[in-house]
């Protein structure tokens, strides 16, 4: 579900969780019921560390952190 932010001129700003059919741009604050308007912000960010299997970038299959690790210090790379 959604994640939108408002941002309410007296409270500052407040998160709504909504399905995307009942999306608003101004949605009332929910401690003073003025009309708040929606802002951007960046979207959220899920890092996955390491997963054993077939990493596609190095074309090799690993079976652990370590031996992954190990494999980039002996082609002197950096991971991004």
């Amino acid at each position: 579900m959604p994640v939108y932010e408002h941002d309410c001129p007296k409270h500052g700003v407040f998160e709504h969780y909504t399905l995307v059919k009942h999306f608003t741009k101004v949605r009332e604050c929910p401690e003073c019921k003025a009309p708040s308007p929606l802002i951007f912000s960046k979207p959220g960010k899920h890092i996955v560390d390491f997963t054993a299997g077939w990493n596609g970038g190095a074309g090799k299959h690993f079976n652990s952190k370590k031996d992954r690790e190990t494999w980039m210090r002996e082609k002197n790379m950096v991971r991004a």
